[in-house]
């Protein structure tokens, strides 16, 4: 898949999870919107959860606007199940390039618009065409504060790490939204 036009990262410790987006839209060579939105806060059964979305707009929005109602009624892990099966290839929803990250405290979740689930193993991840050079910038952090039993700060290290993408990928852009959720934040009453 080969995504233009943002990078979307989440990290999460044991008591938070944060996602981080840069605000730029590209239409072939050229950044016509700056400061867009694309990250959301969702209610779910089990409590709140943060939504970005990279790639093809119109699918990703279709996507997250369908997970978002599904939530209010199940789990996250069972509403992304839900949302990749309306969008496997050869439907009529078919959704391409579209991708969403989807976390909660527990667990990050990557949905495509061709109907995949991804659930990636370590507590970072990225989307978007500076995706990986967002996920390389937060592991090595989060290893170093691993090898110097140091206590992560994962807003400081989100913020850094989505800084040097910005200064390297030309379809990344330094006007950032982010996200928090605590787990206090995350109990539904």
């Amino acid at each position: 898949m080969n995504l233009h036009g943002t990078t979307i990262l989440c990290i999460r410790d044991q008591n938070s999870a944060i996602m981080i987006g840069d605000g730029q839209v590209t239409l072939g060579n050229s950044a016509i919107k700056n400061t867009a939105q694309k990250l959301v806060k969702a209610t779910s059964y089990s409590g709140e959860c943060i939504i970005g979305i990279a790639g093809a707009t119109s699918i990703g929005i279709k996507m997250r606007n369908m997970l978002v109602k599904i939530l209010e009624n199940t789990t996250l892990s069972r509403a992304c199940e839900k949302v990749a099966k309306q969008f496997n290839p050869g439907e009529p929803l078919h959704g391409g390039q579209a991708m969403l990250i989807v976390t909660n405290i527990d667990q990050i979740f990557i949905l495509t618009g061709q109907g995949d689930i991804l659930i990636p193993e370590d507590n970072a991840f990225a989307i978007g065409s500076g995706g990986n050079e967002a996920r390389a910038a937060t592991l090595a952090s989060l290893n170093v504060c691993k090898t110097y039993n140091l206590i992560p700060d994962i807003s400081s290290i989100a913020r850094i790490s989505m800084r040097y993408v910005a200064e390297i990928c030309i379809y990344t852009n330094s006007n950032f939204q982010e996200i928090l959720i605590t787990k206090n934040s995350s109990l539904k009453n």
